[in-house]
């Protein structure tokens, strides 16, 4: 899968790790998502999960970090 922009990957990381969450909860994502931009917690442990993918991506595609 090839992205245009920083952003557009971040964008389908958080979507990806929230289906996830939303998978395991047995929730839409539509529910997740809410949850995600209403609270700081589910916030801050989403960003967390996508930081860490960001990081495997990165050592992935050869940065050293």
């Amino acid at each position: 899968m090839e992205f245009n922009s920083v952003q557009e990957l971040k964008e389908f990381v958080i979507n990806e790790v929230l289906q996830a969450y939303a998978d395991r909860a047995g929730k839409t994502l539509a529910e997740v998502r809410k949850l995600f931009e209403s609270v700081d917690w589910v916030k801050e442990e989403v960003m967390d999960k996508v930081y860490e993918i960001s990081l495997q991506i990165a050592r992935n595609q050869g940065f050293k970090l």
